[in-house]
């Protein structure tokens, strides 16, 4: 501006502001080209104090203020402010284009569609042409469609009252489980550890699944096993037969139907057992002997 100041008089003010918009803005005024080509060429000649409009060489009258640092840190940063937006300007020239690009692949693909579409129409009409109009036939149809539909809502009714019969025999029964619960839960702590060295527990709970897939959700009541490990500290919840070995399956499952049949057949039941030590590690079939005479001697029955 010290330069502009220096080439123009005050009453060349409208000259002045033309140049300074031009290089501040880096747009002409009269004719509007952005960014207008000969920019640079006029920057050069104000530093080496030639007229910024001819390019002539002439004695400065007076000096020329020197830019200060913090103009010149800011001049660098707008400077690099409008590299950036070149940037993105190519940046979103490029997205532009890859727009129009997906936009063409997008409209050819729907001339694909169409173009099936009408294909698709002409078979249906083709086919509809082929299907019997005969008043007989159709009629006949019918009366066979309304004969599956009174025989499907007959069975409807019959799910749907075994259903709420069932229903009723699933809460009698979890009645009488809630009842028992706490002792089967005791009595099973009680059988398990003479079976296995780990902390294992019972724990009841309910959840609801289905019987069949049109079916409402029943809720069931079920025993899960929570049990120690080496890995873990306290006693976690096993889900499924591989959460555990098949030594501690085997044991687990055998103390939970002696503590069922203490507590639910007290005075007679009857436990049918296949060797299973035999498949078992060697180290338990010990302490799986001792634990089956005790229930023996528990029911009153010969060792």
């Amino acid at each position: 501006m010290e330069a502009l100041r220096h080439w123009f008089e005050p009453s060349q003010d409208t000259a002045r502001y033309i140049l300074a918009h031009f290089l501040a803005e880096r747009r002409c005024l009269v004719c509007g080209a952005d960014p207008a080509p000969n920019i640079p060429e006029i920057e050069m000649r104000l530093r080496q104090a030639q007229c910024p409009v001819c390019g002539s060489s002439h004695q400065r009258q007076r000096p020329a203020a020197d830019i200060p640092a913090v103009d010149a840190a800011r001049i660098n940063r707008l400077e690099k402010e409008i590299a950036l937006a070149d940037e993105k300007i190519a940046t979103a020239d490029r997205n532009i284009q890859d727009a129009i690009n997906a936009f063409t692949n997008a409209e050819r693909a729907f001339e694909e569609l169409r173009r099936r579409s009408i294909m698709l129409d002409q078979e249906l009409v083709r086919l509809l042409r082929i299907i019997p109009t005969d008043r007989a036939a159709l009629a006949s149809a019918e009366d066979e469609i309304d004969t599956l539909r009174r025989i499907l809502d007959s069975d409807r009714v019959k799910r749907d009252d075994a259903a709420a019969h069932f229903n009723v025999l699933i809460d009698k029964a979890t009645k009488r489980i809630q009842k028992v619960q706490n002792e089967v839960i005791t009595r099973f702590e009680r059988f398990i550890k003479l079976f296995l060295l780990e902390d294992a527990a019972l724990v009841y709970q309910t959840v609801q699944a289905r019987v069949a897939q049109s079916l409402a959700m029943f809720t069931f009541p079920i025993f899960r096993l929570a049990m120690s490990g080496a890995a873990v500290p306290g006693t976690v919840v096993r889900e499924g037969l591989d959460a555990v070995s098949q030594s501690q399956a085997e044991f687990v499952d055998l103390a939970f139907r002696m503590a069922l049949m203490t507590t639910t057949t007290p005075e007679a039941s009857t436990l049918v057992i296949d060797a299973p030590e035999a498949s078992l590690d060697f180290l338990f079939a010990t302490r799986g002997g001792y634990q089956l005479a005790g229930y023996a001697k528990l029911r009153g029955l010969p060792r």
